[in-house]
């Protein structure tokens, strides 16, 4: 309501070959009311990674991806990081991952039950298309209309969702593999 125009969210995934075959997923699910870092699930292949609440800086390392929690500057991200969290300057608690192999730098600044996030990728190889775009320099092909006209913008059921802690929320867009297009490294 105060930010008709901006957008943050409470669960992101991230999966596929590039990885290993794992399985990343950071979600609020606001555990005895908890808010921030505490009320936040973050889980590599299905086991909790930042389960210590009582840190204030944590780093998680597999073959596939470093991750980082602590005080983090939103600036160094991106100039609109902070839009609906955090004021006008300063470190604030936030996620970072980086997945070399892919390519993919994922940063999430922490709000009290939702967080901004900040996505880097270069094109993956093969076939990709998504809610980041399609990577072919044609942002009118990349809206919500148009990924749903490609049957990857509707929502899964919630037996598809890499998500534990959303049993009662189901996200309104979640992305599905493309139909007789050879799979995305990063699906």
């Amino acid at each position: 309501k105060r930010f008709p125009d901006q957008a943050s969210t409470i669960g992101i995934a991230v999966a596929g070959p590039l990885l290993g075959d794992g399985a990343l997923t950071v979600e609020y699910v606001g555990k005895a009311g908890a808010e921030g870092h505490k009320g936040f699930l973050v889980s590599w292949r299905g086991t909790e990674i930042f389960a210590d609440k009582t840190k204030t800086e944590d780093a998680f390392r597999s073959g596939e991806f470093e991750a980082t929690y602590g005080s983090m500057n939103p600036d160094k991200w991106h100039r609109d990081a902070r839009h609906t969290i955090g004021g006008n300057a300063g470190n604030l608690p936030s996620y970072l991952f980086r997945f070399p192999t892919a390519h993919v730098n994922i940063y999430l600044l922490i709000g009290p039950d939702n967080f901004n996030a900040i996505i880097e990728a270069k094109k993956a190889p093969g076939s990709q298309d998504g809610l980041c775009g399609n990577f072919n320099c044609q942002k009118e092909d990349d809206s919500e209309e148009a990924l749903k006209d490609r049957g990857i913008g509707s929502s899964l059921p919630k037996a598809e969702s890499m998500f534990s802690g959303l049993a009662d929320q189901t996200p309104p867009a979640m992305l599905r593999p493309i139909p007789g297009r050879p799979k995305n490294p990063l699906d």
